[in-house]
């Protein structure tokens, strides 16, 4: 933990840092109790107001796109994951789906129009196909975010029956999207962080904190944690802090944040009496809030939004589930006044919990999904596709000289390390200029890097082009073939009687269906496992592939 001069830095109740008052965008500037209306006219539900508990909601078959999740990371997405697991059947394959769910983890990442679903929408476009959108603003450095306009675009190109954000700009997202963007705050698993509620005879702590303190991405947060700094001293706080910074999370500063384990974060929660936290870039309020409310035993103290701000509108009320503060001063005040005052803050406390189990919990989130879902299916028009690609330009001349796409020649197996060992080697000695040589360069794995998140791999244009002047190319591990992470397949150039010899075992067609770009619907290959294409359209009668 970092090291703080003076008392030491620990404290519970959640203490909400008023923003400070500025501009307030259009698209929020609205009187709180005009959301209702408003997400009604938009035909979009409200988080804290729709009748999931009254109809009857359906079960799906869930088929849940993700990035690998590290779930000691991304707890809060594998809790929504889960979440949704427990009321509907999760599924590996979209043959059995008849829901598609693209995950926060898998949304973060994707913000060109290109980027692949990992599967064939083209396929599936019957499929109703949600997303849970992710960072949607502008990052800092060393994020990829892509920025709302591009992911806003990518939902709307993928055919999203629904959309879900973190943030309350969902009328301005359906706007210009054109796809319903509904606004789901984050939620909690109330039983796991509510573990000590009402056991108030340990806290040790008087004040806590946990979370970045980058300066750039939370100037507010800073400014919170210097003042706290300042005042725990003098006031005699006892204040844990727990942070980290981009300068200081290298070892060789000897200063390197160590992340709690969540057992051990539930516990720290619990032994203090207020905790702070302070809204995220975009005012997003984040999961830390959800967390402390559910405790049972901790205060939590935060930032007030500018008045008629859509922020904090239906989480919770100050003075009933939370403590707030505008200033540094109110920050001192408000610590002063719950640390001398135990009835009122466990009057807070408790007001918290038994809202937290009503309304933020991961399930009720998994409810307002499927609600969503419900409703899409039940105003789509029976029969039409929720995708359409887009119009496909003219065929033009090919790579060879021959007019129209390359022909895909089929699904093989990936040969063994020691054969594709023999035919690297057998590459490297060849003449790189005989081409026509039907004994050499019979494999060359092709390499590329691009700018983003996922930097290698290529998807089938990129693989045709990288081979122009070879008769095939062939992609491997595209879309989802490893767990369920997707990536762009690596590309390998092939040519001649000996590409015939590893091409030996073939495959069904599921093992390659995987696609590497949204629009391009031509399989990349799968978990060691070739989508094989041939450059020159007729394979030369001296190769003949294996039925």
């Amino acid at each position: 933990m970092l090291a703080r001069s003076g008392a030491r830095l620990h404290f519970a109740v959640l203490l909400c840092n008023r923003a400070k008052t500025g501009t307030v965008p259009v698209h929020r500037a609205m009187r709180a109790g005009d959301r209702f209306s408003l997400d009604r006219a938009a035909g979009l539900l409200s988080f804290d107001k729709f009748d999931a508990d009254v109809v009857q909601l359906p079960r799906f078959r869930v088929l849940w796109l993700e990035n690998r999740l590290d779930c000691r990371i991304w707890s809060y997405y594998c809790d929504l994951r889960k979440a949704v697991a427990q009321m509907h059947d999760m599924v590996r394959s979209p043959y059995l789906a008849d829901l598609i769910v693209v995950g926060p983890r898998m949304s973060m990442a994707i913000f060109r129009e290109s980027d692949p679903l990992g599967i064939s929408r083209q396929r599936w476009a019957h499929l109703p196909l949600v997303v849970i959108q992710n960072k949607m603003y502008e990052c800092t450095s060393g994020e990829f975010c892509g920025g709302s306009s591009l992911k806003l675009e990518w939902a709307r190109q993928v055919g999203a029956a629904a959309a879900f954000t973190w943030l309350t700009r969902h009328h301005e997202f359906t706007q210009k999207s054109r796809v319903h963007h509904h606004w789901m705050p984050f939620g909690v698993d109330p039983v796991l962080y509510g573990r000590f509620a009402g056991s108030f005879d340990n806290q040790t702590i008087d004040v806590a904190f946990t979370g970045t303190s980058d300066r750039s991405k939370y100037p507010l947060r800073t400014e919170t944690l210097d003042a706290l700094a300042r005042y725990s001293p003098k006031e005699g706080w006892n204040v844990f802090i727990g942070s980290w910074t981009p300068a200081n999370r290298g070892p060789s500063t000897g200063s390197d944040w160590q992340r709690f384990r969540r057992a051990e974060y539930v516990q720290q929660i619990a032994r203090s009496k207020i905790w702070i936290s302070t809204t995220g870039p975009d005012w997003i309020v984040g999961t830390r809030y959800f967390e402390v409310l559910a405790s049972g035993t901790t205060l939590l103290l935060c930032n007030r939004p500018p008045t008629g701000l859509w922020v904090t509108d239906g989480l919770f009320e100050e003075g009933v589930h939370v403590a707030m503060y505008s200033s540094k001063d109110e920050l001192r005040s408000r610590i002063r006044y719950y640390l001398t005052h135990e009835a009122e803050r466990r009057r807070i406390v408790k007001s918290a919990r038994e809202l937290t189990l009503k309304l933020h919990s991961w399930e009720a989130r998994a409810r307002l999904i499927t609600a969503v879902v419900e409703r899409a299916n039940r105003s789509h028009p029976p029969g039409v596709a929720w995708y359409s690609p887009p119009k496909k330009p003219e065929p033009t001349t090919s790579l060879r000289g021959q007019s129209g796409p390359s022909a895909y020649a089929g699904c093989f197996a990936e040969p063994r390390k020691r054969a594709r060992a023999t035919f690297r080697a057998t590459n490297a000695t060849a003449d790189t200029a005989g081409v026509q040589d039907s004994t050499a360069r019979v494999w060359d794995e092709q390499h590329v890097k691009v700018q983003g998140p996922y930097p290698r791999g290529f998807n089938v244009s990129m693989c045709e082009q990288k081979c122009a002047g070879w008769p095939h190319f062939a992609l491997i591990c595209g879309g989802f073939c490893s767990g369920d992470v997707h990536y762009r397949g690596r590309c390998v150039c092939g040519q001649g009687m000996a590409w015939r010899r590893i091409l030996v075992a073939p495959l069904g067609p599921q093992k390659c269906e995987s696609t590497c770009s949204l629009h391009d619907d031509r399989p990349c290959g799968g978990a060691a496992a070739m989508a094989v294409y041939n450059l020159s359209l007729h394979f030369p009668s001296d190769i003949k592939f294996p039925d």
